[in-house]
């Protein structure tokens, strides 16, 4: 049997969850260098121990809306597995909403934080200074892009015909 085809839609996606694959992979493996350095040479850059952390968030961040969509995310569905029909739609359709209001507040949140991280010139002091703007624009991105999906989740559960089981 073929497999079908690949949607635009779906190849952005996988490109995009790859990408970010890597970006964490980096950072795991600027973590692991850094303990090596203090384990085996009794050294350490102040760098080395912030960038897996920001990679970690950068990744988190940018990859949650494709999760989200895909309804991959963490999720409770002892309430959602005992309904159907009407009741879950409903159900769902609060659950977006309220998704969509989260990604929206913290979005807005972000750029303001942005927003004044850059009007003030914050730094980063380590070995090299490193503009704090710079490292906290996932929040804003990760989340504008996360409220853009829930936004198309929404609608796709909209428009989704839910089965009764009676």
């Amino acid at each position: 049997m073929e497999k079908p085809e690949e949607t635009s839609f779906e190849k952005a996606k996988r490109i995009w969850v790859t990408l970010f694959s890597f970006v964490f992979f980096a950072a795991v493996s600027v973590n692991f260098i850094e303990i090596i350095m203090r384990v085996v040479f009794n050294a350490s850059v102040d760098l080395l121990y912030d960038i897996p952390a920001w990679f970690n968030t950068w990744a988190m961040l940018l990859v949650s809306g494709v999760i989200l969509i895909d309804n991959e995310h963490l999720s409770i569905d002892a309430i959602r597995s005992k309904i159907t029909g009407k009741k879950a739609k409903m159900l769902d359709a609060v659950n977006n909403l309220l998704t969509i209001v989260f990604g929206g507040v913290v979005t807005y949140s972000g750029i303001v934080f942005v927003n004044q991280q850059f009007t003030f010139g914050t730094v980063y002091t380590r070995i090299i200074t490193i503009p704090s703007w710079i490292v906290e624009l996932c929040v804003p991105l990760g989340m504008g892009l996360f409220t853009v999906f829930a936004v198309i989740k929404f609608i796709r559960d909209i428009r989704r015909t839910y089965q009764d089981n009676a």
